[in-house]
C-alpha cells in the first residue's frame, strides 16, 4: 500500500516465489519508507534500487519486487487522470442533435491529453476560465464552451474541474458551480494533506 500526500492510497499486490518472514517485510518497508518518504512522484518514478545496506542484501528479492510497484504505480499516479460525468447530458442539447458534431465532441472528451489541453487554460486565471466556442484550441470542441478552474493542494496546483456545455449556457450558473466547488476541493484536499 502506497500513501501519498495529497490523499492518494494505492495498493499493489507482489508475489514472490518464496515464503517471506513479518521481519524481512519489516526490514524492507521501513528502508523503502526512508528512502521514499518525501519524495515527489517525479522522483518515485525515476527510483532505481541500486544498493542495499548490508543487513538488507539478503531481501534484494523482495525489496526490487516492491520497488518495481512503487515505481509503476508513480507512473500511473504522475499521468493526466481525467474523470468525465454526466456526458451523456450533451445528448439532451440542440446544438448536439447532429451525429457527427456529436461524435466528434465524444471522441475529443475521451482522449484525455485534448481534454488535459482545454482544461489547463484555467492555469492562466486565478479564479474560473470561460472558454467559449471558437477560443478552444480543439477544433471538435468549438461549439461548446467550458467553464473550468484549477484547485489546489497547499500551494500546489492539483487538478481542474470544469463544465461543458453548449455555448448558450448559462454562465453565471456554470461560473459559480465551478468556483465553489474548486474552492471547497482546495480547502478539503489541502487540510486532508496536513493532517
Amino acid at each position: 500500500m502506497i500513501l501519498l500526500s495529497a490523499g492518494n492510497v494505492e495498493h499493489r499486490l507482489v508475489t514472490m516465489d518464496s515464503e517471506l518472514s513479518l521481519r524481512a517485510l519489516e526490514r524492507v518497508a521501513n528502508y523503502l519508507n526512508s528512502e521514499l518518504g518525501g519524495r515527489s512522484l517525479d522522483d518515485l518514478r525515476a527510483f532505481k534500487l541500486i544498493a542495499l545496506p548490508v543487513e538488507l542484501r539478503q531481501d534484494f528479492a523482495l525489496a526490487s519486487a516492491v520497488t518495481s510497484a512503487l515505481v509503476d504505480a508513480a507512473k500511473d499516479l504522475a499521468e493526466n487522470r481525467v474523470f468525465l460525468e454526466g456526458t451523456s447530458h450533451i445528448l439532451r442539447q440542440r446544438e448536439f442533435q447532429d451525429v457527427s458534431r456529436l461524435e466528434q465532441l465524444l471522441s475529443s472528451l475521451e482522449q484525455h491529453h485534448i481534454l488535459c489541453q482545454v482544461l489547463g487554460r484555467a492555469l492562466l486565471g486565478q479564479q474560473v476560465t470561460i472558454i467559449i466556442g471558437a477560443e478552444s484550441p480543439v477544433e471538435a470542441m468549438q461549439d461548446c464552451s467550458v467553464v473550468t478552474s484549477h484547485y489546489r493542494i497547499g500551494d500546489r496546483v492539483g487538478g481542474f474541474i470544469g463544465v461543458v456545455g453548449p455555448t448558450r449556457m448559462k454562465y453565471d450558473r456554470a461560473v459559480g458551480a465551478v468556483g465553489v466547488m474548486a474552492r471547497n476541493l482546495s480547502v478539503l484536499l489541502s487540510r486532508h494533506s496536513l493532517g
